[in-house]
């Protein structure tokens, strides 16, 4: 029967992982799923005053939430990352404001991306049948496999830096303080560095992708979405050997992230 992996799959698994790490009751996974669209809309080049405004309505809306669990964390404290977050409050490592700033973070950002992996990912699968056998007749490819699903099509497409000291790219002189828009997909497409680039081959080796940043801003939950992918793509064509698009992808808008609305799937 037919079903649609981003709502049935894509975004409840990553949800469910990241909000039992943190110790984020049902209600409050179910809050911050439905908000965390809006608050990273400010994050896309050509966002406008409008998504600026439905943005901090969404913080505004989280941090209330987030504060109120913080103070029953510190009554009630368990073994999560939100009960170490405020035993580092209270050992005068972060203000009220980090740790509630933290906390936002880790939950938005524990499965934003995480979602568009799942669904990006299997859609390149199936768009390329030869490789989803491969790694269900193969389920030890399954670590490289993930590494190139992000390379191919990685959930954040484009990211900001400051430039720290005049250099050159290109023809193109760079001064400290100024900004620079990366375009980490078009990084992954890199002839010189990736042969055949616009190929999906999950047996590719030696990849070093920049789906999660690269130095002191190398994604803190790398490791986290790796394991998920991992575990996820293989038992899932493994469980469903015949599973096919039932109905084309949709894309959401945008620039910097990189995801589908809908993902529908035949499971037999």
């Amino acid at each position: 029967h037919d079903v649609d992996v981003m709502t049935d799959l894509a975004l409840p698994l990553p949800v469910k992982i990241i909000g039992d790490l943190l110790g984020l009751p049902p209600e409050g996974r179910e809050l911050a799923a439905s908000v965390v669209r809006d608050l990273v809309a400010p994050l896309e080049p050509m966002a406008d005053a409008a998504a600026l405004e439905r943005a901090a309505a969404a913080e505004d809306q989280l941090a209330e939430y987030l504060e109120k669990l913080l103070v029953s964390k510190r009554d009630h404290p368990a073994d999560d990352l939100l009960s170490r977050l405020v035993a580092a409050h209270d050992d005068d490592g972060l203000d009220d404001d980090e740790c509630v700033g933290t906390a936002i973070l880790l939950f938005a950002a524990g499965f934003e991306t995480t979602t568009n992996l799942i669904g990006n990912g299997l859609a390149a699968l199936l768009a390329n049948p030869h490789q989803a056998d491969l790694l269900r007749q193969q389920p030890a490819l399954a670590a490289g496999a993930v590494e190139e699903l992000l390379r191919y099509d990685a959930p954040v497409q484009t990211n900001g830096r400051t430039v720290l000291e005049s250099t050159r790219i290109a023809d193109v002189e760079l001064e400290p303080g100024q900004v620079v828009l990366t375009l980490l997909g078009a990084a992954n497409r890199y002839p010189d560095q990736f042969t055949h680039p616009d190929s999906l081959d999950i047996t590719r080796t030696g990849s070093r992708p920049l789906s999660f940043g690269a130095g002191i801003h190398f994604c803190l939950g790398a490791a986290l979405a790796r394991m998920e992918g991992a575990e996820l793509f293989p038992r899932l064509l493994i469980r469903f050997p015949e599973l096919s698009l039932a109905g084309e992808p949709l894309w959401r808008a945008g620039l910097s992230f990189r995801g589908l609305t809908s993902l529908p799937v035949n499971t037999r």
